[in-house]
């Protein structure tokens, strides 16, 4: 009967701690409405965010531009072939070699430029080039 009150009391008592309120800080409540929380940006937060959007338009800039470079690449036409600059090539020597009979070899140079997008008329050994068919 004893061991039985003295159960009780810590019971009740244990009920009664639960029930005190206990204050909690400010910066310590738990917020539900997300809305209700302040936000402040720094300087560092701004600086950040003007970081990651740079290096963003960057690689979008330059995704863009490989894709444009690539739409804009001019097609090989079909009978053409495919020649691998050797040393003491040029384009010159490559279009004297295609060019036939009666076909001026400057066209066949100019073709050669065109359909290879190049922009200077220098090749390098190793570099290979569409050729126009015969």
């Amino acid at each position: 009967m004893y061991d039985e009150q003295v159960f009780e009391e810590i019971r009740m008592s244990a009920l009664l701690i639960d029930q005190v309120p206990v204050p909690v800080p400010p910066r310590l409540r738990l917020v539900h409405d997300a809305d209700a929380i302040p936000r402040r940006r720094t300087s560092r937060g701004r600086f950040v965010v003007r970081v990651i959007s740079a290096v963003i338009a960057v690689l979008l800039a330059v995704a863009l531009g490989a894709a444009a470079g690539l739409a804009l690449r001019p097609t090989p036409a079909v009978g053409t072939g495919v020649v691998t600059v050797e040393a003491g090539d040029s384009l010159w020597s490559l279009a004297a070699g295609l060019a036939g009979p009666g076909r001026d070899v400057r066209d066949v140079v100019a073709e050669i430029v065109r359909l290879n997008g190049l922009a200077t008329d220098v090749v390098v050994p190793g570099q290979r080039l569409v050729i126009p068919g015969r």
